[in-house]
């Protein structure tokens, strides 16, 4: 079962592009429920376009922008980001978009586990951290090897169909890895 966040909680002293980031969660929250998850992304992609942008360091730094420090300090804005990321993964899986689910959690999953060993997760979250640490690289490898062999099964498919006018099949050909990297490839009858 795949859970959207709802919880929401004032944004008023975070300004009101902050608020805004709130109010189109909970939107994307109720077209979720409804089964229209592109939408669903549409409106939690726009709230994440309201929060200040996360900086690494002050090089380029844009005006009203926050360093990955500072945005620790500001507590809501992080945990509204991290629930808006793990609602948008959530409706790329409910539309099997695979590719985008691990794009869309892949990074942020790491980067909590960075921000965890550095001792900067509240402890209230670090069982829930860890859970999802340990659960989530399985999910991700085996949604990876899904798409991979789906991109096999067409490759071959197409493959076929070419050899399919001279009498033959990709059946009649092996591949064995070398030990270099390449592939040598039999022809069998």
């Amino acid at each position: 079962m795949v859970q959207v966040w709802d919880v929401h909680e004032s944004a008023d002293p975070l300004g009101p592009r902050v608020e805004e980031a709130f109010t189109l969660k909970d939107s994307g929250n109720e077209v979720f429920a409804k089964g229209q998850y592109a939408e669903a992304i549409n409106r939690y992609q726009d709230a994440l376009v309201r929060l200040p942008p996360r900086i690494q360091d002050d090089q380029d730094r844009p005006a009203n922008s926050v360093t990955v420090d500072e945005h620790m300090l500001q507590g809501q804005v992080v945990e509204l980001r991290v629930k808006i990321y793990a609602n948008l993964a959530a409706c790329h899986l409910k539309l099997e978009n695979y590719e985008d689910a691990i794009k869309t959690s892949s990074e942020d999953y790491q980067r909590l586990d960075e921000l965890s060993k550095e001792g900067r997760v509240p402890a209230s979250y670090r069982q829930d951290l860890y859970a999802a640490l340990t659960r989530l690289p399985p999910l991700i490898d085996a949604a990876a090897q899904k798409e991979k062999d789906e991109m096999m099964d067409k490759l071959k498919t197409m493959g076929n169909k070419v050899l399919g006018y001279f009498g033959l099949s990709t059946d009649n050909f092996q591949f064995q890895q070398q030990e270099g990297g390449g592939y040598s490839v039999n022809f069998k009858q």
